[in-house]
């Protein structure tokens, strides 16, 4: 997802800065929000609350507002609330499938 969208903000109106800025607040979504998510489902049991982290990965809706404003800082804070509501989905998820249990009979992964 973010090379195709640093391809589109590879244009001669915007600078090698603004490409690298949109690789940064995404990765650093990921970064500042490793450690809080697992403290947050530690918190808040999966069994009892298994839908806020995709209220938190909604947060692809702020893209909306972000281009009717069409600033590049609005569509960055855009992206990086989605990078920290994919953190704690992600977060979540991984052990939440393993605690699912093996696979049925005749379901092999490849």
């Amino acid at each position: 997802m973010i090379d195709v969208l640093n391809k589109h903000f590879q244009t001669p109106e915007s600078d090698k800065a603004q490409s690298a800025l949109v690789q940064f607040a995404y990765y650093m979504g990921y970064f500042l929000m490793a450690i809080p998510s697992g403290l947050l489902a530690r918190r808040f049991a999966i069994k009892r609350h298994p839908h806020w982290p995709r209220l938190i990965a909604s947060g692809a809706f702020l893209f909306i507002p972000a281009t009717m404003i069409n600033t590049f800082w609005a569509f960055l804070a855009g992206l990086f609330i989605l990078a920290t509501g994919l953190t704690c989905l992600e977060t979540i998820a991984n052990p939440y499938t393993t605690v699912l249990g093996p696979a049925p009979d005749g379901c092999h992964a490849h």
